[in-house]
């Protein structure tokens, strides 16, 4: 996809000095292309979001290790509403750059990806002395609306019940904050209070930054008519009105990240927004479970690690997934490997003893096709790299797979086989480096072996990426949610576990796509990896192998017996 011109009237010089400082390791004329991409995205973003995006990726083509860049990228995918980029994007601008000034962006694009509870951990997560008074309001107030996505109006209000909201600080945050408490009051059904802070929100709101003003109004039952002179109106000579004294400001809480007690709650829940159930929806599946996979509807299985390692069936496997089949949810198969056609890994199961049929299978292979068919017009040019069986999901889906960068294909899809070689990523980088669109099926820098761990097509795009200097345009296998969530589509299931043998893939991909998940030992982590590891990576249950769906289970965050979470 060719980049687009910057407007000629831009000056590499109007960019911020800091970020030109960072420019300087960059040749001198590529520096100022990127410059100029740069100052082309900080105009448009507000009005043209889409082509402020197009603008920081072209350079970020050039510049992808500089994390002002990816910076620029991540807040223009934030506004265009392209959630996943803006998520790793700023991802790896923090990881660059050593601060966390964008968590509040973060928690939002989790929000819009419909994954509330993942916007309340990563505010529950975070040290307030990380923060600056403006970023840590934001990322509150994102948190406080993610409560509000839950029905937990309450809660929302009281985490929103901070001091700061009395602060006399002239920012734009504290309007900002007093703007958002009110709208969870009006939420709440506190109509009267909602008034008075939409009041207070307006009256520090010089710049009129929000609507404070209007909705003040709005609640007032008042109508603003443009066209006709108000007859009510204050004659511009008479003399002011004094005005009345203030109001005492009313007392919070006394940390910015923890608000006081609300009256409604519980004294243990007093200052901690950790636990706040407050009008939470019923968990799905109320009583306890007998057995792990009661508790769902579907059960999404990875395959490498889980039911075979190299082409040896795991112990157990076939029995337990025929006593699924014969009395449990639906199972479909998830893999990150795009080596093989779902109709070639359903044989291969077969083959193994385990009943299997294509429909069950969802690939990456299949779900990267699917992502090129939505981006490319009908017959364009995709470099393969990887299998036949890629090639011909390139090929189902109405697109042109090509082995050379010579026909100056439109895109590269690069997938795992064993015989990938330099010759290949050559072609490759000739391809991305005159414009091609890289998607990559999966990230996985190992592979699980009767031998041990072997490189995997992770390890691949690392070369390429070194090479290149750049990140990928996209990844489309785990840990993004798109396999899991076309599983799900496809079963029509609405409550899915999902079991893996991976923290980094598996567990986060179900992190990520809102799924429970069962981490088992027959791959590539273990116990004591799946206790320490981060949040977005730690399972819901933890076995030994598939067996621990057949049993009881007790949640691995200590909240119980088996069964989604209520928040």
């Amino acid at each position: 996809m060719a980049a687009p011109a910057p407007p000629p009237d831009i000056d590499p010089g109007d960019l911020d000095r800091e970020v030109r400082a960072e420019l300087r390791s960059l040749p001198r004329p590529v520096a100022d292309t990127v410059a100029r991409h740069l100052v082309a995205a900080g105009r448009l973003v507000d009005d043209a979001p889409a082509e402020a995006l197009a603008h920081a990726i072209a350079a970020r083509r050039l510049a992808s290790r500089i994390s002002a860049v990816r910076e620029a990228v991540g807040l223009a995918a934030y506004r265009a509403g392209e959630w996943q980029t803006a998520i790793a994007e700023i991802r790896t601008y923090h990881r660059m750059s050593g601060q966390q000034a964008h968590l509040a962006v973060l928690a939002d694009s989790e929000r819009a990806l419909g994954r509330p509870t993942r916007a309340i951990d990563l505010y529950r997560t975070t040290k307030p002395d990380a923060l600056t008074p403006a970023e840590a309001i934001e990322l509150l107030i994102v948190a406080a609306g993610a409560r509000r996505d839950l029905g937990q109006h309450d809660a929302a209000v009281a985490m929103l019940q901070v001091p700061e909201l009395s602060s006399a600080d002239p920012s734009l945050w504290v309007a900002r904050l007093r703007y958002a408490y009110a709208d969870a009051l009006l939420g709440a059904g506190r109509r009267e209070e909602a008034r008075e802070w939409f009041a207070r929100a307006a009256a520090a709101d010089e710049d009129t930054e929000t609507d404070a003003a209007e909705r003040l109004l709005d609640l007032d039952g008042v109508v603003l008519d443009e066209a006709e002179p108000d007859p009510e109106a204050p004659d511009p000579e008479a003399e002011p009105t004094p005005e009345p004294a203030p109001e005492p400001e009313p007392e919070f809480g006394t940390s910015l990240l923890e608000p006081a007690r609300d009256p409604g709650l519980p004294a243990d829940q007093a200052g901690s927004t950790a636990d706040l159930a407050v009008e939470a929806p019923p968990a799905p599946g109320a009583p306890p479970a007998e057995r792990l996979v009661d508790a769902y509807d579907l059960v999404i299985l990875d395959l490498d690690g889980v039911v075979y390692v190299g082409d040896q069936a795991v112990p157990a496997a076939a029995e337990v997934l025929a006593q699924l089949r014969q009395a449990g949810p639906p199972v479909m198969l998830a893999t990150n490997n795009a080596s093989r056609s779902a109709e070639q890994v359903a044989a291969r199961l077969t083959g193994m003893g385990i009943q299997a049929d294509a429909a069950e299978v969802v690939t990456s292979a299949a779900i990267a096709a699917e992502v090129l068919a939505d981006r490319l017009p009908p017959g364009a040019g995709v470099l393969v790299v990887g299998t036949d069986a890629l090639a011909e999901e390139v090929r189902r889906v109405g697109l042109n797979p090509v082995r050379s960068a010579d026909p100056h294909p439109a895109a590269v899809v690069q997938g795992y086989a064993p015989q990938v070689g330099w010759a290949d990523l050559a072609e490759a980088q000739v391809a991305i480096r005159a414009g091609a669109d890289w998607i990559v099926t999966n990230p996985d820098s190992t592979l699980p072996s009767p031998r041990g761990q072997l490189p995997g097509n992770g390890a691949m795009v690392a070369a390429l990426r070194t090479a290149l200097e750049r990140e990928p345009d996209l990844v489309v296998g785990k840990p993004e949610p798109t396999l899991f969530a076309a599983a799900a589509r496809q079963a029509g299931a609405r409550a899915a576990l999902v079991v893996g043998d991976r923290l980094d893939t598996d567990i986060e991909g179900a992190h990520r796509a809102g799924m429970d998940s069962l981490l088992v030992l027959t791959g590539i982590h273990g116990a004591a990896q799946a206790r320490t590891a981060p949040p977005e990576q730690r399972p819901t249950y933890l076995g030994a192998d598939l067996t621990a769906l057949l049993v009881p289970a007790v949640r691995l965050d200590g909240a119980g017996a088996a069964g989604p979470p209520s928040s």
